[in-house]
């Protein structure tokens, strides 16, 4: 009887494991697939990978960057990242004199594979790219699944700042 028990027990600790990570296609519409380990196969069919629990500091820091975005900024500002897990966002700085544009690029580092995807190009308006990551996290928000029940909207807090050129 304990044996069996023990071996329910076991069988559960590996289910909870399952579906750790959510494969996001890159064009925001084909349904999420749900992996316990990545591949490069996968990397190379154009999907991002990004930790199921991190989906709540994740939304929240797409928020922060699309209200960073459609501000209109004329000061100078310096490139910085956003940490979530396994996934930093980079927002690369680049001074017009105009105003500033941005590159963001969400690298992610699971099992030893590293991915990069560009979220905003530098090319393109502020506006335009403002529009790609409201697509992105409605598209997000969308899977219910990926939020913890008791989900809040929360800001992104800033902790031990690194600020490089």
């Amino acid at each position: 009887m304990k044996s069996a028990l023990f071996c329910f027990l076991f069988f559960l600790t590996l289910v909870g494991k399952s579906q750790k990570i959510a494969l996001i296609k890159t064009d925001f519409k084909s349904p999420i697939v749900y992996t316990d380990s990545l591949t490069i196969n996968q990397l190379s069919q154009n999907y991002i990978p990004l930790e199921t629990k991190c989906f709540d500091s994740i939304n929240s820091i797409l928020t922060y960057l699309i209200t960073f975005l459609e501000e209109d900024k004329r000061a100078k500002m310096k490139s910085f990242e956003l940490k979530s897990g396994n996934t930093i966002f980079k927002v690369s700085t680049i001074s017009h004199a105009y105003g500033d544009s941005y590159d963001i690029d969400i690298l992610t580092k699971i099992d030893e594979i590293s991915s990069k995807f560009k979220l905003a190009d530098n090319k393109n308006l502020n506006k335009k790219n403002s529009t790609k990551l409201k697509k992105f996290r409605d598209y997000l928000k969308s899977e219910k699944s990926l939020f913890n029940e008791n989900y809040i909207e929360k800001s992104v807090r800033f902790y031990n700042i690194e600020v490089y050129e």
